[in-house]
């Protein structure tokens, strides 16, 4: 079956490139509309688009919609916003219908902040149109369909100015196959919701020079600000994909790449885990510039250890290795005591006490590191990434870089 393409019949600011796959808007920093473009084909299925490039200089961003009017009969206008003849659009969380706003905050999500390489799709299915927004559907919408012989609408809007075909039914992609490749972005800056204000307090205490941080890829992903941004809870990193899991009820402050991290390309080809510590153990290991093996003593004298609860020579199964480095695509177990042992943090503005876990957030090579089963007391400790493939490990020093710290605090009862 071909591959869903874009039709050449599109707004007068808009491209078609990449042979028919990727769609942009002309002169983005001068011109915010007449950048509607529509599936070549009809739908039978979803449609699903990832933003590929955004610009901070309009209000408004990404639209997406259907329209029974073939594209070479429909009377493009401005903004899909003012198309007729059976179109309906979702517009920031509104569905509007022939140019009228017919269903009020019908997504969860705003479409206006979904970022660069997050997705947004339409569904036609038994006769119901459905709404995605990073892979989650928003519900039905309560319109009827003027023809179920429709075509896919993308409106390059306000800040989207490129949007690349990722998926669609036709292609053979099931409901399932909701976990996307991510990538390492820069995210708006705005005022800190009070959790990462607070966790930004607590790192503050650590004294970690400026040289090691990156505050461009801070992110906090407190309940709030994750469901606010739209994201999944699993992404795919590297070549050849692996899922991981987003540190849900975390908040991540971000690191400098080094050198051979930025040769290597590892955002493209390393895979994405984490690796549990203790907080005095942070500055050392930064020092060190690497993760360290049980046993090893880091710059200025820390030894790393096991933790409680963890194999250690002298408590282990018969050939088990513990001189190696300790990993999991998820911070649900690489966050358990045994790996990223609690301290306690008063916070001296409130006078409040919390517990502090925190973790490294890394790349690893693909290829470098032993997928195995947990070795912790307990299971299930992932919904979604089994006990089996729970635990990674490496032996090879300088498979890692560093990415962030990810920190959580609960606060004391």
């Amino acid at each position: 079956m071909a591959d869903v393409q874009f039709h050449e019949v599109c707004g007068a600011q808009a491209a078609i490139t990449n042979g028919g796959r990727v769609a942009e808007r002309k002169a983005p920093e001068s011109s915010f509309d007449k950048g509607i473009v529509f599936s070549k084909q009809p739908l039978k299925g979803r449609f699903e688009v990832r933003i590929r490039r955004k610009v901070a200089a309009w209000s408004g961003s990404i639209r997406i919609g259907v329209t029974s009017r073939s594209p070479e009969s429909a009377a493009i206008a401005n903004s899909s916003a003012a198309l007729k003849g059976g179109t309906v659009i979702l517009s920031d969380r509104d569905v509007i219908v022939d140019a009228r706003t017919q269903q009020e905050n019908y997504s969860s999500v705003s479409l206006k902040s979904v970022e660069v390489d997050g997705r947004v799709g339409v569904e036609i299915k038994d006769r119901a149109l459905y709404f995605y927004i990073n892979g989650k559907n928003q519900g039905k919408v309560e319109t009827e369909l003027r023809s179920q012989n429709c075509w896919a609408v993308v409106d390059l809007y306000g800040q989207c100015v490129e949007v690349e075909i990722v998926s669609s039914s036709a292609l053979n992609v099931s409901e399932s196959s909701s976990v996307v490749p991510e990538q390492r972005k820069v995210l708006p800056k705005g005022s800190p919701c009070q959790y990462q204000a607070l966790v930004h307090r607590f790192f503050n205490t650590l004294v970690i020079p400026e040289i090691f941080v990156d505050s461009r890829y801070d992110c906090c992903y407190c309940i709030k600000c994750h469901a606010e941004r739209g994201d999944l809870d699993y992404y795919n990193r590297g070549s050849p994909p692996a899922l991981y899991a987003i540190p849900v009820g975390w908040c991540r402050l971000g690191l400098k790449l080094n050198p051979s991290a930025e040769a290597n390309k590892v955002w493209d080809t390393h895979h994405r885990a984490y690796h549990g510590t203790a907080v005095d153990k942070i500055r050392p290991i930064l020092d060190t510039g690497q993760l360290l093996f049980p046993g090893d003593v880091a710059l200025g004298g820390s030894k790393i250890s096991e933790g409680k609860g963890h194999f250690t020579d002298d408590w282990k199964p018969k050939g088990f290795n513990t001189k190696k480095i300790f990993l999991s695509p998820t911070i649900k177990y690489a966050g358990l005591e045994a790996y990223a042992r609690k301290k306690e943090y008063v916070d001296k503005p409130t006078g409040k006490k919390y517990w502090v876990r925190v973790a490294f957030q890394v790349w690893i090579r693909a290829g470098s590191y032993d997928v195995g089963q947990s070795t912790m007391a307990g299971k299930n400790f992932d919904e979604r990434i089994l006990d089996q493939g729970i635990e990674w490990s490496t032996v090879e020093r300088g498979a890692t870089h560093f990415s962030g710290i990810v920190v959580k605090l609960e606060e004391q009862t």
